[in-house]
């Protein structure tokens, strides 16, 4: 069992709350992140339901997500990591193209008067 929680909201996996308990299974990647922190220094535990950034890097083919999170000021400190943007595209703007899509045959368009510019 991890140390490590996450609350509920998550937005656009950027940024994650995080908060410390209790957590069985494999903690999400803001918790790893947070977890990563503390070991380095334990004065960075963060706040209840605190955001905590992170950023998913490339790294070994058939690595898994929680090898590849990393906070943004490590990326930046090191200029051999490259963001994954196969990640980001399959789960973020897919995502995004996938509900509007959805919600695109519901929509309805009402010809009202024409007006003319």
């Amino acid at each position: 069992m991890s140390t490590y929680a996450v609350g509920a909201e998550r937005r656009t996996g950027e940024a994650a709350q995080v908060r410390l308990g209790t957590y069985s299974g494999c903690p999400p990647p803001a918790a790893i992140v947070a977890g990563k922190a503390l070991m380095k220094d334990p004065r960075t535990t963060p706040q209840y339901a605190e955001r905590v950034p992170y950023v998913v890097v490339c790294g070994q083919p058939g690595a898994i997500l929680r090898e590849l999170v990393m906070s943004p000021h490590e990326v930046v400190q090191d200029p051999r990591r490259r963001l994954h943007f196969g990640y980001y595209l399959n789960k973020q703007v897919r995502a995004l193209y996938m509900y509007t899509n959805a919600r695109a045959p519901y929509c309805t368009v009402h010809s009202g008067s024409r007006r003319s510019l």
